[in-house]
């Protein structure tokens, strides 16, 4: 990082010899007045124009061109953005008859910047012309404002910036002023509300930095449609609100009071009314105790062999709930909610990724996060080797931890748990992979033909092994009882 810095002192003299100005943008700022640590610096350079900027940056090293239509150029090996500021230009570009349709009363300067993005487009200024949020042109303007650059960002604390070379904190819209009160608040709401990924971005952001949403913001967000939001970009918003958070609680709370889980979430919305019995349940409903149960894993994931998959398991190992759940006498229960639970976890998780190998071990915690607790005390030697055997004991245990903290539970009482299931799998010796240690091989030597039958008894046979038989014994019950 500091190389970088160097480096990027050195462009910013070049570009001052050109009479343009190299600011630090976004989050960068935000998180070096935070006293937080980011790798990706993003920069924007205003008063010369983008192909100089290219000249410059290609004495540095090999500039790679990242949406380069958009103003954005990298040099190769740094994590530095460059861009020139852009402005978004009410347009409507007709691609089939090459044209592209305008206000009447446009400037000769937002028509200027239309052509040279769109030299083989005609410019149709229109009077009676109607255009909606998505008729819009990206254009680079270097010779923008400061002021109407940064006023199109999302919050104020995103807005800040800092001259590279004089080290001068420009704040237009009181972002310095919402970090020390810790607040999340719009700057524009014309612009904020083009973009509906901002209302889950203020939730995570919340949560990131444990500030509030500011009242009006929060006001704003619920007006906003979601349903057109790509599933990628939701993710990537979850996927912050879990991993980048001490309390990712805030963020789906915040979520819940805007009508983000309503809208978009309808597993966890249906967790809010589920009950629980209140002997093992002293903090309420499915939602409550979720709520404590990701806070909790929030402090163990780094502990984890799949942060990610962890993660996003602790907010969906009880969904199954509301579809299981019943009164029996007095008592509140929800039988085969772990089971039932796995459905509605790639329900959910189907509509935000495509990515299996999460997936497949999210439900794999889903589907076994009940086992474990439930083995403690009296658990035979055979039911935890087939624990391990289905999924990763120590993940299921840590994972456990969460659960059982979320519940209430003190910590001396899993200690106990955690202590007796170590005991146990250093006894069984079950902390190492389980082979079978049957293969067909071993039928084929005793005189067995293969056949259709042979997957039953290498299973039979690896249950026995389970059950802490030797080799030799498994071999002579398969000979005594398939022999013909």
């Amino acid at each position: 990082m500091e190389r970088e810095l160097e480096i990027l002192c050195e462009i910013a003299k070049n570009i001052s010899e050109l009479n343009g100005t190299v600011y630090l943008v976004g989050g960068y700022v935000r998180d070096l007045i935070l006293k937080k640590e980011n790798k990706d610096i993003d920069v924007e350079v205003y008063g010369i124009e983008l192909h100089k900027l290219k000249e410059v940056l290609c004495q540095f090293g090999k500039v790679d061109e990242v949406g380069s239509s958009f103003g954005i150029l990298m040099i190769h090996g740094l994590s530095i953005d460059f861009a020139v500021p852009r402005r978004e230009i009410l347009a409507k570009k007709l691609e089939a008859s090459k044209r592209i349709v305008i206000p009447f009363d446009y400037e000769d300067k937002h028509t200027n910047l239309i052509q040279s993005v769109c030299p083989d487009f005609i410019i149709e200024p229109k009077p009676d012309e109607k255009f909606t949020h998505k008729d819009f042109i990206i254009v680079s303007d270097p010779f923008m404002t400061l002021e109407e650059a940064s006023k199109r960002r999302d919050f104020t604390i995103n807005a800040l910036m800092k001259n590279v070379l004089t080290g001068e904190i420009i704040d237009f819209w009181g972002g310095l002023d919402d970090i020390k009160k810790k607040i999340i608040r719009h700057i524009d709401e014309k612009t904020f509300i083009e973009d509906a990924l901002r209302v889950l971005r203020a939730c995570q952001f919340a949560s990131r930095f444990e500030f509030t949403i500011a009242p009006e913001t929060i006001e704003i967000c619920k007006s906003i449609d979601l349903t057109t939001l790509p599933k990628e970009r939701i993710f990537e918003e979850l996927w912050k609100a879990l991993m980048k958070g001490a309390k990712p609680s805030i963020a789906f709370e915040m979520m819940r009071k805007i009508g983000v889980i309503e809208k978009l979430f309808p597993e966890l919305y249906a967790l809010i009314g589920c009950p629980q019995n209140s002997y093992y349940h002293p903090e309420g409903n499915v939602w409550n105790h979720t709520m404590l149960v990701i806070d909790y894993a929030s402090k163990l994931k780094d502990k984890s062999r799949n942060p990610e998959i962890f993660m996003f398991a602790s907010l969906l190992h009880d969904v199954g709930k509301p579809k299981t759940t019943e009164f029996r006498g007095n008592r509140i229960i929800s039988p085969n909610h772990d089971i039932i639970g796995v459905n509605v976890a790639k329900s959910f998780l189907y509509r935000i990724t495509n990515e299996k190998s999460l997936i497949d071990g999210v439900c794999a915690i889903v589907r076994n996060h009940m086992r474990l607790l439930g083995l403690y005390p009296n658990a035979s030697n055979k039911a935890i080797r087939r624990l391990s055997v289905d999924i990763d004991i120590n993940e299921i245990l840590l994972f456990a931890e969460a659960d059982s903290m979320g519940k209430g539970s003190d910590a001396e009482s899993f200690s106990k748990i955690s202590k007796w299931i170590d005991a146990k799998l250093i006894e069984i010796g079950a902390n190492e992979e389980i082979r079978p240690c049957i293969t067909g091989k071993d039928l084929i030597a005793l005189g067995m033909k293969p056949n259709k039958e042979f997957r039953v008894i290498l299973e039979e046979a690896f249950d026995m092994q389970l059950e802490g038989k030797s080799k030799k014994e498994i071999l002579e019950i398969v000979l005594r009882k398939h022999s013909t």
